[in-house]
């Protein structure tokens, strides 16, 4: 192979990128850890602002919410319709119409869903931009 040399220094030099990029997605996560850990408390789902000095900082918290098929099953026909209107017919849950649900309607409902905390995005900006 003609091209052997030039392959094999690409490979090497391929490698240590990726472990540059690995190394640093490492260090941007810790970074971000801290940065949320030293944040006054945020909301659990939305986004949040803040100044420092010339920095905005904006932090997207998000939840994950999964139905329960089985105990959706088991309730569905003790549902309000705007209930079972917030669950699609894939099971997948209407973020909209589970929002407007209240009372009984959402503490039902709320008895099929699994919720995990998503992680938060954080975006910076310089203010004087």
């Amino acid at each position: 192979m003609n091209n052997a040399k030039e392959l094999n220094t690409m490979c090497k030099a391929l490698k240590e990128l990726k472990k540059a990029e690995k190394d640093a997605k490492e260090a941007r996560l810790y970074m971000e850890e801290r940065i949320i850990a030293m944040l006054p408390e945020r909301k659990p789902e939305g986004v949040d602002r803040y100044e420092f000095d010339d920095v905005e900082l904006k932090v997207t918290s998000k939840v994950y919410r999964k139905v329960d098929y089985d105990k959706y099953n088991e309730v569905e026909l003790d549902l309000t319709p705007e209930a079972r209107e917030a669950v699609v017919i894939k099971y997948d849950l209407s973020l909209p119409a589970y929002r407007e649900l209240s009372g009984d309607a959402a503490g039902m409902l709320n008895q099929c869903i699994t919720t995990t905390d998503a992680k938060p995005a954080l975006s910076i900006k310089e203010i004087n931009e």
